[in-house]
């Protein structure tokens, strides 16, 4: 698109960069909701919202979320935006962790908020991977985040390696372990 373009529907640039944020914003606000009202075990929606933390593709959305945080020095008035975002994942998580261990299906090692701010530092540094040109297979990354869940929540065996039964009632399968993403 065209500047000339641009400046048709946005008054400048800091408009356009805003209204993308805003965008990216809306769109992890929804998909990550569902995910929270879903009426599943809290290990089946903590495991869901990892899933959808660490993407296999990362869209342009995104993309822009993380390439914008190198100019909030130069456009300070993108840190709100940032800092809302951030606060809105610890949020959903912290949520999630309360509500499991108030069914005693988790046992938390930490404070609940010191680990969602954990599980959201773990996507944002597994996210920028590919964003550099690592090469981590994403299933792996989002393995490595699980395994910290279960880690810190004392659920599971730490692998991070999903369950096939048992991520729905948040107990461990009898069949064992599977490397699969649903």
């Amino acid at each position: 698109m065209s500047a000339a373009n641009v400046l048709h529907y946005f008054s400048s640039l800091d408009e356009l960069q805003m209204t993308a944020l805003a965008g990216a914003m809306e769109e992890f606000d929804t998909s990550r909701r569902r995910i929270l009202d879903r009426d599943d075990s809290a290990t089946a929606r903590l495991f869901a919202m990892i899933d959808a933390g660490v993407p296999d593709e990362i869209s342009d959305e995104l993309r822009y979320v993380y390439e914008s945080i190198a100019i909030i020095a130069e456009h300070p008035e993108y840190m709100p935006a940032h800092r809302e975002l951030t606060e809105r994942q610890v949020m959903l998580y912290r949520t999630i962790i309360e509500i499991g261990a108030g069914t005693g299906e988790f046992a938390p090692a930490s404070p609940p908020g010191m680990i969602a701010r954990n599980l959201v530092a773990l996507e944002d540094a597994y996210d920028l991977y590919p964003i550099i040109g690592h090469t981590t297979p994403r299933e792996e990354c989002r393995a490595a985040v699980r395994g910290y869940a279960e880690i810190a929540l004392g659920i599971g065996d730490g692998s991070g390696e999903r369950r096939v039964a048992g991520a729905a009632s948040g107990k461990p399968a009898a069949s064992g372990k599977t490397a699969q993403n649903g």
